[in-house]
């Protein structure tokens, strides 16, 4: 039931922009001539632009001041390792992996195709099919996958490897995208599968399912992932196949698990949060009408004329929800555990997606309307108030959530009465009136809640006492929720307040995506800033302090994982500077017009920066390690 997000997780990936490809009179050769040079056992070249060396650990006896536009020379013990990529390739695609900056180009060598990943050529293909999605990155960022044509055949590589080759062509006459493409890799990174069209009869394809290579027989559901169920573990995978023979005429299937027929019947296979066992659905002609019977591992658990089962992603509690018909009248409820849950029983019907779990998988809750079409939310055995609707809201990442979840498992909603007054409940306490609601934010530890809307802010219900503001925005909690930042505008200036205080030098702009960051620690924050007092100057402000910039545009506000340093860029057309703790100690072009694209930029290890930038060489990897006596505290 979560394919779908671990496709999207297993195809993220940039495309980079071409912007920056120079002409070759002979592309590869000019391309493996790079990498050649790359790999000889010398200290990296510069980036280009910078005076000081980017490409391997500084050595200058004392740091230069900060600057975005002099000369500079990278704070002595300062390590920066540069690994090449990619070269230039004129048309090519650049992609790059969700985490740890692998890099994978399709581009020509002649009149094939190649891919080169990390500086390595693969072999040669007469087509390479997905456009900008040919390559599959695994969630972890560390292995890759894609599929072409050679000659008659279709090829999926897989690290570098050839893992699969098949010859069977569509009823289209040749082999295509459809025969090995998309390729997605499992939520653990170990695994890889895809679907297989190929003909069956004269006017109908049939698709196998390949899963780490092993194909299954024709019949299963093409490349709809929403069709499958993969084990939360991403170790096993459950499916319904159909005869191709009779699948159109009859309702002929089977239940395959891991690749084998199952001994029984069932539909709607769904795992268990521990990966071990599978929940079947299965519908039975009974005297009357129809029921359905829900079944663990094959054996029958539960009956009813109509049940949703909900399995949470950890934990062991499934709760079903239930509806029992009798003469015209539905009733639902929730059974756990086989019983009824009390109270829970109504007639109604289901306001919105159905039963949703906290993060620990301990806390449940359901949207429930009356016959009177008014809402409220039932969630671990309490019913709340009633509303003329439950509010769905967005939160910083999540649009349209219709409730969520404190981290001690109090449910977290919008009511809005018949009046149109909107209140905010958590748990069975409901805070008072509010503005209109512009955006909610639940902190990740210590149960608190951020509302914002019309101008004011409201934490744990309730309202903050702040000056008159024309909007707020940016609501977020620091990752140990004991501290809180949003923006506000006031007197057409944004000003940022931490903790409910106003911060100097923060006339800002709402507009940046990340205006600001707090450090995984939570004890630090950053933002992009205007100094008080000294008309137009731009820069960084850390904890208060301002590092003036000028004559560019600052961004990627990153503190690295044990958050004891702080990096950012400064970048000027297509060239940039990174900056550890306030010292430029890179430059370069930056991979895309836009800038940094999320996977193009961020912490690395405990201490150091990971981004890819682009020079003369081509695109390169790079990794920042701060000196020895460089820190957040030493930033002068």
């Amino acid at each position: 039931m979560d394919s779908r997000y671990r496709l999207a997780l297993a195809a993220t990936m940039a495309i980079l922009s071409a912007g920056y490809i120079v002409a070759q009179t002979n592309p590869i050769q000019a391309a493996r001539d790079a990498l050649n040079r790359a790999r000889q056992p010398k200290a990296a070249a510069p980036p280009a632009g910078g005076s000081g060396s980017a490409g391997s650990s500084g050595s200058a006896s004392a740091a230069a001041p900060a600057n975005t536009t002099g000369p500079f020379t990278p704070p002595p013990g300062t390590k920066i390792d540069a690994v090449l990529l990619s070269p230039h390739l004129p048309g090519a695609q650049f992609m790059v992996s969700p985490h740890g900056i692998h890099m994978a180009t399709v581009g020509h060598s002649g009149s094939r195709w190649i891919v080169i990943y990390d500086g390595v050529e693969g072999p040669k293909f007469d087509q390479i099919f997905g456009g900008t999605g040919a390559i599959a990155f695994s969630p972890d960022g560390s292995r890759y996958a894609y599929c072409g044509a050679q000659g008659s055949d279709f090829v999926v590589m897989v690290d570098g490897k050839e893992m699969f080759r098949g010859s069977k062509p569509m009823v289209s006459g040749a082999i295509g995208e459809g025969s090995c493409w998309p390729i997605v890799f499992t939520s653990n990174s170990k695994h890889f599968y895809f679907s297989s069209a190929s003909r069956f009869d004269s006017s109908h394809d049939a698709s196998s399912f390949v899963f780490d290579g092993q194909a299954s027989p024709p019949g299963a559901p093409g490349n709809d992932w929403r069709a499958y169920s993969f084990s939360p573990d991403g170790n096993r995978f459950a499916y319904i196949w159909g005869d191709p023979a009779n699948n159109y005429r009859q309702n002929i299937s089977k239940l395959i698990i891991d690749g084998k027929p199952a001994p029984y019947s069932g539909g709607n296979p769904q795992w268990t949060a521990d990966s071990q066992h599978l929940y079947t659905t299965l519908r039975i002609n009974g005297p009357n009408r129809a029921v359905v019977e829900i079944s663990l591992d094959g054996k029958p658990v539960m009956r009813g004329d109509e049940i949703r089962l909900f399995v949470p992603p950890v934990g062991d509690m499934v709760v079903a929800l239930v509806t029992r018909i009798t003469g015209n009248t539905a009733t639902q409820f929730l059974s756990i555990g086989g019983r009824i849950v009390p109270g829970s029983e109504h007639v109604g019907g289901v306001a919105g997606n159905g039963v949703q779990f906290s993060a620990d998988g301990r806390h449940y809750a359901i949207r429930y309307k009356n016959p009177n079409q008014h809402e409220f939310m039932f969630w671990d055995g309490k019913k709340g108030l009633e509303y003329a609707r439950t509010d769905n809201f967005s939160a910083r990442g999540a649009e349209g959530q219709e409730f969520a979840f404190t981290s001690d498992g109090r449910v977290v909603y919008l009511g809005d009465d018949a009046a149109g007054s909107v209140f905010l409940v958590v748990g069975d306490q409901e805070s008072d009136a509010l503005r209109g609601v512009t955006e909610l934010t639940v902190a990740p530890a210590g149960g608190h809640v951020l509302v914002g809307g019309q101008g004011s802010v409201m934490l744990d219900g309730k309202y903050l006492q702040l000056p008159r503001a024309s909007s707020v925005g940016h609501l977020a909690f620091s990752p140990d929720g004991a501290h809180y930042a949003f923006l506000m505008s006031q007197n057409g200036a944004v000003v940022l307040y931490r903790d409910g205080v106003a911060q100097a030098n923060s006339g800002i702009s709402d507009s940046l995506a990340v205006p600001f960051v707090f450090s995984p620690d939570g004890n630090h924050l950053a933002w992009i800033c205007r100094a008080t007092g000294t008309g137009n100057d731009v820069g960084v402000c850390v904890d208060g302090k301002f590092f003036q910039a000028s004559g560019g545009e600052s961004s990627n506000l990153t503190f690295s994982a044990d958050s004891n340093h702080i990096f950012w860029s400064w970048r000027t057309g297509p060239k940039f500077r990174a900056f550890a703790d306030g010292k430029p100690v890179a430059e370069g072009g930056a991979p895309a017009p836009n800038g940094f694209a999320r996977e193009t930029w961020h912490a690395d290890g405990t201490s150091g920066l990971i981004f890819l930038m682009v020079d003369n060489a081509g695109f390169k990897r790079v990794r920042i390690t701060p000196a020895p006596d460089s820190s957040l505290a030493a930033m002068r």
